[in-house]
């Protein structure tokens, strides 16, 4: 992916792989550091908020993930299937 970002620096597609592979690694900074780049060039990307919601959670910060879960959960058709499943997961765990 580091090979992808160096070619096209400015892709929000490539900084939130990266900041997926990275929050699965326990980099979160790293992650947070893509994941910001990526909503920063597309802000109502359900996906990517989705990744930065589920960073939040590794992160601690359980309010701020729980208020952006429940904005999607409004509008459940801009994620897609696997997505909203793994919405509906972290809201019941945020909610726990």
């Amino acid at each position: 992916i580091e090979e992808a970002l160096a070619a096209e620096p400015n892709s929000p597609a490539y900084h939130d792989t990266a900041g997926v592979i990275y929050m699965k690694m326990g980099q979160l900074e790293k992650a947070q550091g893509h994941l910001q780049a990526a909503l920063a060039r597309v802000p109502d990307h359900a996906e990517m908020q989705l990744h930065v919601a589920l960073l939040y959670e590794k992160q601690g910060l359980q309010n701020d993930a729980l208020k952006i879960a429940e904005n999607l959960m409004a509008q459940p058709g801009e994620l897609t299937p696997d997505g909203f499943e793994d919405l509906r997961k972290l809201v019941e765990r945020l909610r726990r």
